[in-house]
């Protein structure tokens, strides 16, 4: 086929006047995920390629990752903070875990006010609740118990009859637990 010589001979060429889609302006610029999950570009590009985190709408350089990149990317520093080096364990364990158990691990960490705010999680001086007395009899035993709920979730329970060794060790241990929040969970072994 002979190209025409003048432009208005031509036919118009389809891919030449395409709409222009605008650039997406919500989630994080690969700069901005990298500074806020600590995790260099490249780990990120390699995280990428072995599906530990899915492939977001490519956009060139206006390429958008969205929360959930950000709540994996710190759910798998937090595995390998915890001693876990296999990659392919970690995904299988974030594959199993699904996105509300992955926010709620990643809760569990000290966040930095940046990503508080980029998840959208309040981050702030953690309150221990005073100890909950709650006392209960068991039926034919005739033991009462004393119920210390040191964080929601968490409780000790101690006999009300053991005596005052008892009381003054539930008590280190909920000053115990306070420390660690305020040092991030930062516990020795």
């Amino acid at each position: 086929m002979v190209r025409k010589r003048y432009p208005w001979q031509r036919k118009p060429d389809r891919r030449r006047h395409r709409k222009r889609v605008p650039p997406p302006t919500s989630g994080f610029p690969i700069e901005q995920l990298a500074e806020l999950s600590r995790v260099p570009r490249r780990t990120i590009a390699d995280y990428l390629q072995r599906g530990l985190l899915t492939a977001p709408q490519f956009r060139g350089t206006a390429t958008r990752y969205d929360r959930e990149h950000l709540l994996r990317l710190l759910a798998i520093r937090k595995a390998r903070m915890e001693g876990e080096r296999s990659l392919s364990t970690i995904k299988q364990r974030l594959d199993r875990m699904g996105i509300v158990a992955i926010e709620s691990w990643v809760a569990q960490m000290q966040l930095t006010p940046e990503v508080a705010t980029a998840l959208g999680v309040k981050q702030g001086p953690v309150e221990i609740p005073e100890p909950v007395h709650s006392e209960l009899s068991l039926s034919g035993v005739g033991a009462t118990w004393a119920r210390f709920e040191l964080l929601p979730g968490l409780e000790l329970s101690a006999r009300t009859d053991a005596g005052p060794l008892v009381e003054k060790v539930a008590q280190q241990l909920r000053a115990y637990v306070a420390r660690l929040l305020d040092g991030g969970l930062q516990a020795t072994k």
